[in-house]
């Protein structure tokens, strides 16, 4: 009877020890494969952030068109530029390496194919791809657009969907148009040429603007004129903004001036860079950009005057401007009622090309793109996959 208890005793802890040996197991598998399941989770994290910072490293230039394959056509194994990382850590894991090449699958152009290898935890090897088809656009927060391409004729188009055309007043269509800096530009006297614009222009910003333009100055003894302005819908002297510049030439010594403006409700507020002749070339083609951020604070903006391709700047906080409104009227060149140097709206003898506005203060990178190439690189993605598992051993 002893011996029998002993046995079944030694059977029964057998059966408990099998059974939560098998429990063991299963939680330990269950455990892997959750494991498995969230590295695999946060690899293709980790690959959209991948596919993202490689269209970023193409659209920076670190990555250029002549470093990657020519474009290969309906081939399914393209040549590869690498662009090693050094093992980029991102979210506890890594991006190992990306790899670019130039495909043409019947698509509308030549298109970036871009390939990813990624690791998280106990994930090797997960590859993530992308097509994307990059075009030269316009920034998304312009609003205005005036390159004074046509060459021709007294009409200058807005390439903005907004359409607020122009049109060339007093000039001598023999001589108003020009080389510019982009295409042709218009030139004008500073007697009373000038660009009317159509109404619509003030009604495309609110409280944040940027105004650009390139500007090439004409040898003057003494001149103030304006580039671009905003003034009120009842006329006189009611300027809201204007972009304007100054020059002084003596036989001994040159001078000039940039400076943006913008009327509150007590005063007018200024910001500027003035140069002399051998600080900054008043009679070569500068970059300016003046911008105005209401946003600043409830009661308060910041101005800001940019001589870009000098690397000038000046800012000032302001009150908020007074006389915005949308159905303002925008004009460029100066506004024939006026004709004393000193007037905030006297016609400019200058050279202008590629005035543009945006409802936006643009960043570093935006402006860079303007006066580089006078567009921003706009990215169409044809084709996304961030999960494509690792090829099998």
């Amino acid at each position: 009877m002893g011996k029998m208890l002993i046995i079944i005793i030694v059977v029964i802890t057998a059966i408990f020890a099998t059974i939560t040996l098998t429990v063991q197991n299963k939680s330990s598998q269950v455990a892997d494969t959750v494991t498995e399941q969230l590295d695999e989770l946060r690899a293709k994290d980790i690959g959209a952030y991948a596919l993202n910072y490689a269209i970023k490293l193409h659209g920076d230039g670190v990555i250029s068109n002549t470093s990657i394959p020519a474009p290969l056509i309906n081939d399914d194994d393209p040549e590869y530029y690498e662009h090693a990382l050094g093992t980029y850590d991102i979210m506890e894991g890594s991006i190992d390496n990306l790899y670019y090449s130039f495909v043409d699958f019947t698509l509308p152009k030549d298109s970036l194919l871009i390939k990813a290898s990624i690791s998280h935890g106990t994930i090797s090897g997960h590859k993530c791809e992308t097509i994307v088809a990059s075009t030269w656009g316009a920034i998304p927060s312009e609003v205005g657009d005036w390159s004074f391409d046509e060459g021709t004729g007294t009409d200058t188009e807005d390439g903005n969907d907004n359409s607020n055309d122009g049109t060339l007043i007093n000039v001598d269509e023999g001589t108003v148009w020009d080389t510019g800096q982009f295409g042709t530009a218009i030139h004008i006297d500073g007697t009373n040429d000038r660009v009317e614009l159509e109404d619509g222009v003030s009604s495309t910003y609110d409280d944040v603007m940027t105004v650009t333009v390139w500007a090439l100055l004409d040898a003057s003894f003494l001149d103030w004129g304006t580039f671009i302005a905003e003034q009120t819908d009842d006329g006189g002297w009611n300027v809201c903004w204007t972009l304007r510049g100054f020059i002084l030439d003596l036989w001994f010594f040159q001078y000039v001036k940039y400076a943006f403006d913008v009327v509150t409700a007590s005063t007018v507020e200024e910001v500027q860079i003035s140069k002399s002749s051998w600080q900054m070339d008043p009679y070569e083609w500068h970059f300016l950009v003046g911008s105005y951020d209401g946003t600043y604070s409830e009661t308060e903006a910041e101005i800001t005057i940019q001589v870009y391709d000098e690397g000038f700047s000046a800012s000032k906080i302001i009150d908020k401007w007074s006389r915005r409104d949308s159905t303002n009227s925008v004009f460029i060149g100066g506004r024939e009622t006026n004709t004393a140097w000193f007037g905030a709206f006297t016609c400019i003898d200058a050279t202008l090309d590629e005035v543009k506005m945006f409802d936006s203060i643009l960043t570093p990178a935006e402006l860079a793109d303007l006066y580089n190439n006078n567009a921003t690189l706009v990215n169409e993605i044809l084709y996304w996959n961030d999960n494509i598992p690792p090829a099998s051993e």
